[in-house]
């Protein structure tokens, strides 16, 4: 009853912070897919989703295709205690966000600028620029794509630190700029939407023939929604329930038939609750709890608390002080897996169970939300300039980073990452606007997807 309940509570929660934020019913022609509800819908499903799977083992349904807990299933009261600092990570952060956000949703609609001819076609060269990069890179250091999914990690860490970086870089860099690419694109000819789906459709097709990120195709289609829901004919509510259903379906599957392979079990539709991404997450929780004394004896709370800030500092500076929290957990507990190239997700709900339990997490969820919440501050000017626009595409698409990564680590990945591309790209004046807004239909009558 007491899981059931901490489901029911996470579903429930975005609705909540939806009806905290909602503005007025009325049709309006500018209503961007809100950042807060997109990272509590995905904190409800990174919860909710492994809780079903774990229900329905418990019930004799399916198997847990999840071998660091052993053959047997966790203890119950383990499952219940991690679901609440689920639940509680949330609630915090649905109220700091909906207390951020309040008044807001009454600001008149800003005039977006219009990209020119020339910076769409400068956003698709620098896109090619640094995929050829990344080749080039790549074939110099002879590495391959490795024998499978968790080889192709492997390969690139057996290179020295310096060349980890460089790829590091240049793939965060190919990431940032896949989505400038995107948002310009929609910005500059807002009816060609079809053809930037098209892009998106193909990344996505990889990932299930060639075994490509999941994660960056998927984070890809993200983008396209948000930026079409800023620069492109408005999405209907409908629609972005299509797209959230049919991406959330995709990414089960992906990872479900992944995992399979790797296991080498038959595939079942308990699959998509057992196993996959949102189980190995839920399960770090789990293992956490069970390692945390043993990690508090090796003195690491204060590089694991300064982990965000840390990231600013390159490691040949602070050396070992410099912590990965989800490298560290892999290596150390899980040698043999961390060396053919796998690795764990960490985040807030891993860092809240290594602390004090589900009261840190509603600290981290409340800190977390007033932080998001100021990033959608970035339309509510008067006038939204590309790299506005852009900016918040981003922290939209990557912020459930912060349930993968670290808590925070959507900003320092901001500075580190997307700062650069930003200072190179108007250096060399590609991004200068028109004043000029998008040609964009009339609102149509359909109840927009979120005018907060």
């Amino acid at each position: 009853m007491m899981v059931a309940l901490q489901v029911l509570m996470l579903l429930l929660l975005p609705l909540l912070l939806w009806r905290l934020c909602r503005a007025p019913a009325r049709p309006r022609s500018f209503a961007p897919i809100d950042i807060g509800m997109v990272f509590a819908c995905i904190v409800a499903l990174y919860g909710a989703v492994p809780l079903i799977g774990l229900s329905l083992a418990l019930a004799g349904l399916g198997a847990i295709q999840e071998e660091r807990l052993g053959d047997t299933l966790p203890d119950v009261q383990e499952v219940i205690a991690v679901g609440w600092i689920y639940v509680l990570f949330l609630t915090g952060f649905a109220l700091a966000y909906a207390f951020i956000r309040r008044g807001r949703h009454g600001l008149a609609a800003p005039v977006l600028q219009r990209p020119t001819t020339r910076n769409a076609v400068a956003m698709l060269m620098l896109f090619g620029a640094i995929q050829i990069s990344i080749a080039a890179t790549k074939s110099a250091y002879a590495i391959g794509p490795g024998a499978d999914y968790l080889d192709s990690y492997a390969v690139v860490r057996d290179q020295p630190l310096a060349v980890q970086q460089m790829l590091g870089l240049l793939g965060t860099a190919d990431f940032a700029a896949a989505v400038l690419f995107i948002v310009v694109t929609l910005a500059w000819r807002p009816r060609w939407h079809g053809l930037v789906a098209l892009f998106v459709v193909v990344l996505l097709a990889q990932t299930f023939i060639t075994g490509g990120s999941r994660g960056y195709a998927f984070r890809c289609g993200l983008a396209y929604v948000v930026a079409r829901s800023i620069s492109g004919p408005p999405v209907r509510l409908v629609t972005a329930l299509a797209f959230g259903v049919f991406g959330l379906l995709a990414f089960l599957a992906a990872g479900a038939i992944r995992q399979t392979g790797l296991d080498g079990q038959a595939f079942t539709p308990w699959s998509l609750f057992q196993g996959g991404e949102f189980m190995a997450f839920f399960y770090n929780g789990l293992d956490l709890l069970d390692k945390a004394t043993d990690i508090r004896e090796l003195a690491l709370s204060g590089p694991l608390y300064l982990v965000d800030l840390l990231r600013l500092v390159p490691r040949q500076i602070i050396g070992d002080f410099k912590v990965d929290p989800a490298a560290f957990y892999a290596s150390t507990f899980y040698p043999d897996f961390f060396e053919s190239g796998g690795a764990f997700a960490f985040g807030a709900i891993a860092e809240s169970a290594l602390g004090y339990g589900a009261p840190e997490a509603l600290v981290r969820g409340a800190l977390l939300g007033l932080a998001y919440g100021l990033v959608r501050r970035l339309l509510d000017g008067q006038r939204a300039g590309i790299v506005a626009v852009f900016a918040y595409t981003w922290f939209v698409v990557v912020a459930y980073e912060g349930l993968r990564d670290t808590t925070f680590t959507a900003f320092p990945r901001f500075i580190l990452q997307v700062l650069p591309l930003l200072i190179a790209v108007r250096l060399l004046g590609i991004l200068k606007s028109t004043p000029k807004p998008p040609d964009r239909p009339a609102a149509p009558s359909a109840t927009p997807l979120e005018s907060s």
